[in-house]
């Protein structure tokens, strides 16, 4: 139920699979069985549950009969679930099944069973949120483990995967899939002659919207949307687990009307379509549009177009690239829906494209090309759904521990690692600027801006194989409040981190298309992980493992990557990069975290080697900064100790079974990387207790205990004449007003919390208490740098007697001018959840530092908010503070 009103757990039994496989793909599929309430496209979220639950006992509250939830609704971050999201999706359909990637989640279970509480499926608010306004809620009703009119349609998880030990020894560990394939679908020509796969027509509001084109030769474009065309390809031959490289749609332009040009734009359709009746109006013959022309945005079609080109002449191809639409349609039959063209606006011309119909020249219908290849060794494992009442043991061992690896400028895997480059460049402005050497490196939509990431791994022994690699980036600042997202794709040209600009990969070499966008020369294609932006003050992490592997297995292929933003509303994200210093500065660089482990076998002999000084011993500690991306980690860090003779030794012969011939390496180690095959040089592992995770909440009157007065509150006003001189300490609301006429301050004691402690998170709720209208307030929220009293605090002055800067706190030495996190209010009665976990790590880290908060409002149009404040009559709705830490 959107806004978190209601959540789904899940749990599948793991026993079908060993620990030390290798997981290659792993597709949780849930059915959409009705959509009771609401009308609208609602995006939902997967967490890693990080607790015990029972199925017959968990409420609300209670993860068990005996064990409540930290925060109710499985929301305690970091104790109840992870902080940050596994996998999300949109519910836009019923009847049709979602698919959501777990991959990463799956492969940690197999390896550490006991750490497998499965999942939560949580909603959020409604996409369209002025329409969200009008109605109660949306609701979603999925079939479960116990639905029995149909089994088939239970909850199911598709796991592909490499057994432990499968392959030679010898082989190169980081080839995960086979050679590619080629395919090319077109009706009646390929794959054969008897493909009947391609469905396509037009529809048309030109004096015809009740008008099926289904049998026509042609697909007509019109502009200014008067005719669209609807394509789909059946794609369900190629296997589910199989990884797109490139897919490519080919358009033969066959006429036009007159000579003029006319843009062209592609979009996802979201619902089924037939093509023998579809027209302007209807999808089907019993099924409307939501808008007519399939233009209800998030019902209808993606609201964002994926590909556009301009037309300008006949008798050519046009080619679409679809990889990630293709991956998806491989990955989930079911969201297959094809594509819809639609023509902008200008002067009036129609362009005909050849159908799947046509008949004089069949090699000229549409086509779709795909290179793919499938994973080796791969064994489809069918996963029971329900769950045995025995629970695994949480000391269970995998047989090959993975070695896990953190790469942070200045910070890991030691204080001397310098092995980061990052810098952004820019579409706009100045294209020949670098920015090297800022503190934060910024990505646009549209892709206006971009970032560069490179990380050095040599110190990693090409012959391991990554089971694991994670780019952890942490928002600092955005232009607006609006969502972005960002794909991760691998760089294939060299670089300079000071040199790099929009036209340039450095001094006196150009991109081969400006912004890195030569596929093939300068990037990849095809991302390797994408994430939805919205917040300020958090850890995104990006799945690069395929990067990281071909990274480690030959350096000298190391471009790194580039964040590109797609398209959407107008908004650009900044990212701290590996020159912020900042309060803790270092800790909230990027991050890149490796999984690997050493395959079984004789040991590799390398051709060039050196002896270290020093071996370190290999102990298990915490290191929290981790910990905002996921469940709490023990990672290995590194203590020298003066007398062995290796810093990283594969297995040795006398470790296996395996003949004692010693292979040659894929690669000769250049001389940083430090190996020498010694076998009594092995690394000492020594475990210590997990850190004890703390969650305290503060709220006035109530938490964390009923006494507690450390929340101050008011809002200062120049709306009305007078306001500007009269204090709202004791009223019951805070109110803001979309002209920035009216703002909140608020502060929270949290002292108690041992300065020396980690903040895992820190957590703001705000309740909505009534407004003047439905249009929606973004709230942006920054701290405040001067003090103030809240039975004093005016327009005009902080205290009595010590006016602002500039009135309104509007002055730098008022508050911070970027806000630290942001969200959007939307109705009355509910709450909104605001990060502010690195503002509450330099409150505990220095409590003089705490002036607390000043929230202000921004809408299209004039609206004021009232917030419920710490006076307010009933405690649950007062703001609530939730701060989870490691002492």
């Amino acid at each position: 139920h959107s806004g978190d009103q209601r959540a789904i757990l899940v749990r599948f039994n793991l026993d079908g699979l060993a620990a030390g496989d290798t997981i290659a793909s792993a597709v949780l599929s849930l059915f959409v069985s009705a959509h009771p309430t609401g009308t609208l496209a609602l995006p939902v979220s997967v967490y890693s549950v990080l607790r015990p639950w029972n199925e017959t006992e968990a409420t609300w509250y209670n993860a068990t009969a005996n064990s409540l939830w930290t925060l109710a609704g499985c929301n305690g971050p970091g104790t109840d679930r992870a902080s940050l999201l596994s996998a999300s999706t949109v519910l836009t359909n019923t009847d049709v099944w979602i698919s959501l990637d777990v991959t990463r989640l799956v492969q940690r279970w197999v390896n550490d069973p006991g750490s497998n509480f499965g999942l939560v499926i949580k909603a959020g608010n409604p996409i369209d949120v002025a329409a969200a306004a009008t109605q109660a809620g949306d609701e979603y009703l999925f079939h479960s483990g116990e639905f029995a009119a149909d089994p088939t349609t239970r909850p199911k998880l598709t796991v592909n995967y490499v057994p432990a030990g499968a392959g030679s020894p010898t082989a190169t560990p980081t080839m995960v899939y086979g050679s590619p394939t080629a395919v090319t679908f077109q009706q009646l020509v390929s794959p054969t002659g008897e493909y009947t796969g391609t469905f396509d027509t037009f529809i048309s509001d030109y004096g015809d919207p009740d008008t099926n084109y289904g049998e026509d030769v042609a697909l007509r474009v019109r502009s200014n949307d008067h005719r669209a065309s609807l394509i789909r390809f059946d794609v369900s031959s190629i296997p589910a687990f199989a990884r797109v490289y490139s897919a490519t749609l080919s358009l033969y332009v066959q006429s036009r009307t007159n000579v003029n040009s006319l843009p062209l734009s592609a979009y996802r359709l979201l619902i089924p379509w037939v093509d023998t009746e579809a027209t302007w109006l209807q999808a089907t013959a019993t099924r409307r549009w939501a808008f007519p022309g399939a233009n209800g945005l998030t019902t209808d079609r993606a609201p964002q177009a994926f590909a556009t080109m301009v037309l300008t002449t006949t008798n050519v191809w046009t080619n679409w690239d679809v990889t990630p639409l293709a991956q998806e349609w491989i990955a989930d039959p079911e969201a297959n829906r094809g594509v819809i063209l639609k023509a902008g606006s200008g002067t009036q011309v129609e362009y005909s494209l050849i159908a799947s119909h046509h008949l004089a020249n069949p090699t000229l219908r549409p086509r779709l090309q795909i290179v793919y290849a499938l994973p080796v060794n791969v064994t489809p494992v069918p996963v029971p759904t329900r769950t045995p009442t025995a629970t695994p043991s949480s000391t269970a061992t995998p047989s090959i521990i993975p070695t896990v690896v953190v790469f942070q400028a200045g910070q890991r895997p030691d204080a001397g690692y310098t092995g980061v480059a990052d810098t952004y460049i820019s579409g706009e402005g100045d294209l020949s600027a670098n920015y090297g050497l800022d503190p934060v490196f910024s990505v646009g939509a549209g892709d206006t801006r971009a970032a560069l990431l490179r990380f050095d791994l040599s110190s990693i022994p090409p012959w391991v194989i990554v089971q694991n690699a994670r780019l952890a980036v942490f928002s600092d600042g955005a232009s607006i409040g609006y969502p972005l997202t960002i794909s991760a794709l691998q760089v294939l040209r060299p670089w300079s981190e000071t040199q790099a600009t929009w036209l340039d990969a450095m001094a006196g070499r150009r991109w081969t298309i400006p912004g890195a966008n030569g596929l093939g020369s300068d990037r990849l294609a095809r991302p390797s992980d994408t994430r939805v932006v919205n917040s300020l003050g958090v850890w995104y992490e990006f799945d690069i493992t395929d990067m990281a592997a071909e990274w480690v297995a030959s350096p000298e292929a190391n471009a790194g990557l580039v964040l590109k933003g797609l398209d959407g509303p107008s908004v650009a994200y900044d990212f701290r990069s590996s020159q912020y210093q900042g309060v803790l500065g270092g800790l909230f660089r990027p991050q890149l975290i490796l999984s690997y482990v050493v395959p079984p076998g004789p040991t590799p002999t390398p051709s060039n080697t050196r002896t270290p000084t020093a071996t370190p011993t290999r102990l298990w500690t915490y290191l929290p900064i981790v910990l905002a991306g996921y469940q709490p980690l023990l990672l290995p860090s590194e203590t020298p100790t003066p007398s062995s003779t290796a810093m990283v030794t594969p297995p040795t012969a006398t470790e296996t079974a395996s003949s004692t011939a010693t292979p040659t390496p894929t690669r000769t180690p250049t001389a940083t990387a430090t190996v020498t095959a010694t076998p009594t040089a092995t690394a000492t592992v020594t475990a210590t207790a997990t850190p004890i995770v703390t969650t305290v909440v503060f709220r006035q009157g109530s938490n964390p205990w009923p006494s507690y007065n450390g929340v101050q509150d008011t809002y200062i006003s120049n709306l009305a004449q007078g306001d500007d001189s009269t204090n709202f300490g004791r009223s019951n609301q805070i109110t803001l007003h979309s002209n920035g006429r009216e703002l909140g301050l608020m502060r929270f004691d949290v002292s108690m919390i041992p300065p020396t402690s980690t903040i895992v998170s820190g957590r703001l709720t705000l309740c909505v208490d009534s407004r003047s209208g439905v249009i929606p307030l973004v709230v942006n929220i920054h701290e405040v740098l001067r003090p103030w009293v809240a039975d004093e605090a005016t327009w005009l002055q902080a205290a009595a007697g010590w006016p602002w800067a500039i009135p309104g706190a509007a002055g730098a030495t008022d508050k911070v001018q970027s806000p630290v996190s942001s969200n959007t209010l939307t109705q009355v009665d509910a709450c909104a959840e605001f990060d502010l976990t690195p503002l509450v790590q330099s409150w505990v880290h220095n409590p003089t530092a705490n002036k607390g908060l000043l929230l202000a409002g921004v809408a299209l149009s004039d609206v004021e908010y009232r917030l419920r404040s710490s006076e307010y009559a009933a405690q649950s709705y007062r703001p609530k503070l939730v701060v989870t830490y490691i002492p």
